[in-house]
């Protein structure tokens, strides 16, 4: 058995190749797929893509703001209509995931991933769903949710449609992580409360504990409404760090509890090599500034077709799983992991990787930068470093210290503390032409 990619032109015929196939499942963005298919996952036999222009679109009607599932969370930040929900998009991963993952994918995500469907929740959002058909339909996000693992439930996710807010100081989102600033959520929670003739209506506050899915808060239904806001009545402080009893805590707390679901039978990495080498699929993309063409296996992710296909190794293989950054490459200019990163989807693509920086013997400002400044260690992590430094310097010549630490948040290094990689881009941005703006030490 081997993994077939097929694409489609419109989201009908993509639902229809779900429907006939149990073991097809739909490609967005790919850091939830391409993750199960590297570490061995034997239930995904196809994988169904669809180029509909529609799925990749935001678009005003009215009252509401419909977003393409297809839409990525860095298309969210550069969406001024979509303002209100900048800061959540922020917050899932780094930027080089944030380059890949999409709306609907995180409609997917299972805790301690899919913050952004809590936001969506709390805006009483609701799923467009694309029948295997022909039938569409519109179903509230909450109830898509609590079917979202039945299969052959209402068919494929093509868009989600949110109410435009009151305003921005009537959302509120928070994320709660043990890592910072990228570091995956042991609680997200959102709400939309906005005043009306001096009271809140009954507003949803979704919140996403270490649990299967988005679950409301206990009480009221997990609502929140019908009182006017003021202050505490118990003086300023008073009330904070008290315990305060809720209805149906109980059963709330059972719901934090993960039902004990199947699991997926896993293939060893042999197993899966040959399950994959059956079919081979070229794929054409300009690397470096120069064409390439490879042939690649099906399922296969960019970075086995640049190690295996080209034999450019300055992309590493560290965890397959989208975490670690050492596997950054540049695709069409933007960040990207290389391990998360479907081949096909390249084609016709631009691909930048550390190989390029150099010209010649003339290195690169940045690597003189990270030699200068000891920005390498052990060197495991630089490659990809040096590649999310330069699709920040490309984009922005002048960062401030904290837009350093955000751009290379994505990537781990466990020899430097980070602070002479900082120093080292701020130097490299400064040399380039470039006003480097530090503003003392930043958290990574």
């Amino acid at each position: 058995m081997t993994i077939q990619v097929k694409t489609f032109g419109s989201m009908s015929e993509a639902a229809a190749a779900l429907a006939s196939d149990r073991d097809a499942r739909f490609f967005s963005g790919g850091t939830l797929l391409m993750r199960a298919i590297n570490e061995g996952d034997t239930t995904i036999g196809t994988l169904v893509r669809a180029t509909d222009p529609s799925y990749r679109q935001v678009r005003n009607e009215g009252s509401r703001i419909v977003i393409g599932a297809g839409v990525r969370m860095v298309d969210i930040l550069a969406n001024r209509d979509l303002s209100v929900l900048h800061p959540v998009a922020r917050v899932v991963g780094g930027p080089a995931v944030r380059a890949m993952a999409t709306v609907g994918g995180n409609l997917f995500a299972r805790s301690p991933y899919g913050d952004f469907t809590v936001a969506l929740l709390a805006l009483d959002a609701t799923g467009m769903m694309q029948g295997a058909y022909g039938g569409a339909q519109q179903t509230p996000l909450e109830q898509f949710l609590a079917g979202r693992d039945r299969a052959g439930s209402g068919g494929l996710v093509t868009a989600v449609s949110v109410p435009r807010p009151a305003g921005p100081d009537a959302f509120r989102f928070r994320k709660v992580s043990r890592v910072k600033p990228k570091g995956v959520s042991v609680l997200s929670i959102a709400a939309h409360l906005p005043v009306t003739g001096g009271r809140l209506p009954g507003a949803p506050v979704p919140y996403r504990p270490m649990a299967p899915a988005p679950i409301p808060a206990p009480g009221r239904g997990g609502r929140v409404g019908g009182y006017r806001p003021g202050p505490c009545r118990h003086g300023p402080g008073a009330c904070r760090g008290r315990r305060r009893p809720q209805p149906g805590h109980r059963r709330a707390r059972q719901r934090l509890v993960s039902p004990r679901g199947r699991r997926h039978p896993r293939a060893s990495p042999l197993a899966l090599r040959g399950r994959l080498a059956m079919t081979k699929i070229p794929v054409q993309f300009r690397l470096n500034g120069a064409d390439k063409a490879v042939f690649v296996e099906g399922g296969e992710n960019l970075l086995e077709a640049l190690r295996r296909g080209v034999g450019d190794m300055s992309a590493k293989f560290g965890c397959g799983q989208g975490t670690c950054g050492v596997c950054t490459v540049l695709v069409d200019g933007e960040p990207q992991l290389a391990c998360l990163t479907l081949a096909e989807t390249c084609a016709g693509r631009s691909i930048e990787t550390a190989l390029d920086l150099a010209d010649g013997p003339r290195l690169h400002p940045l690597q003189t930068a990270f030699m200068e400044h000891f920005a390498a260690q052990c060197g495991f992590c630089t490659s990809g470093m040096l590649m999310a430094a330069k699709a920040l310097l490309d984009r922005n010549p002048s960062p401030t210290r904290e837009e350093v630490a955000e751009a290379i948040s994505g990537n781990i290094c466990r020899c430097t503390g980070y602070e002479p990689i900082i120093n080292a881009i701020l130097d490299a941005a400064a040399k380039r032409g470039g006003t480097s703006r530090e503003q003392g030490h930043a958290r990574v």
